[in-house]
């Protein structure tokens, strides 16, 4: 399975959620209406993982759903992803970022990492 695959069934199964608007870290200069959620692949400086972290925006007053939805609903999504070569397995970083003020469009935001481990050969 290659990266861009990977990527595509992210992707998708966040689609699956209760926020439909989703979409990839630069791929457009326009951010659709609230609320969406930003996929952002990261490097790992081990390369032996993939990283994807979830920055999810609401308007502002969501500040309970937005929560909701970085602790449990995009944990939820992420367990165990069935595909057509097998199970993929997310794994939390541990690492999350508060509602965080104020965007560019006036949406208040909210981050949460998770990896896939991967074999370089």
């Amino acid at each position: 399975m290659t990266t861009a695959n990977i990527n595509t069934i992210v992707y998708e199964q966040i689609k699956t959620g209760s926020i439909k608007n989703v979409v990839f870290f630069g791929d457009s200069d326009k951010m659709p209406p609230p609320p969406y959620v930003v996929i952002k692949t990261e490097a790992d400086n081990m390369n032996h993982r993939l990283i994807f972290r979830f920055i999810v925006h609401r308007v502002m007053g969501e500040q309970d759903l937005i929560d909701f939805y970085i602790r449990k609903e995009l944990r939820d999504l992420l367990s165990d992803v069935a595909t057509e070569q097998g199970n993929i397995r997310f794994y939390s970083t541990d690492e999350w970022v508060g509602v965080q003020a104020r965007s560019d469009d006036n949406t208040i935001s909210m981050e949460r990492t998770f990896f896939v481990p991967i074999i370089l050969v």
